[in-house]
């Protein structure tokens, strides 16, 4: 079983993002592969990492500057913001929305939502969803709050991709 975990660098006028810190404070393995993404609006950029490493599980995760709590996402929509603000789809022959198939912890820390955004976060999760029916693989995203307490999240990380690497 290969787990895949991602996050992002920092972007707009944050100078860190919480999910690389994370990432940081979790071992790679021959099982767990991580990587932080830059933030941009990159099919390819996604797509050749995941042909790449023909993850069996994909664990995303995004920063979110008014979160309280960890924000188990549960659907990615095929729309993304341009830079004028326009509402245009990701894919032209896409599904309108993409449901995650991973089954993350829910615990006091989490709570579920059904709107990953129209950002580079949701972008993400519906190209990890579009290579997860293709390919068979799992995924799900996260949302962590930008004042999240790393030590925290990475406990909780840590019992996550264990819980999904049997599973």
């Amino acid at each position: 079983m290969r787990v895949f975990l991602y996050g992002f660098k920092p972007y707009g006028d944050c100078t860190e993002n919480i999910t690389e810190q994370v990432l940081s404070r979790i071992s790679a393995t021959d099982t767990l592969v991580k990587k932080v993404y830059e933030v941009r609006f990159d099919a390819d950029m996604f797509n050749k990492t995941l042909s790449r490493l023909k993850p069996d599980r994909i664990l995303g995760l995004g920063q979110h500057p008014r979160a309280r709590k960890l924000r188990i996402e549960r659907k990615a929509r095929n729309l993304r913001k341009t830079p004028d603000q326009t509402l245009i789809p990701i894919s032209a022959t896409g599904p309108a929305s993409m449901h995650a198939t991973l089954q993350l912890p829910e615990t006091a820390l989490t709570t579920v939502t059904y709107d990953a955004g129209t950002y580079v976060c949701n972008y993400s999760m519906y190209l990890t969803g579009q290579y997860c029916r293709q390919s068979g693989a799992h995924f799900g995203f996260m949302h962590i709050p930008k004042d999240q307490d790393p030590t925290i999240l990475s406990a909780y990380l840590k019992m996550a991709v264990a819980r999904i690497s049997t599973g």
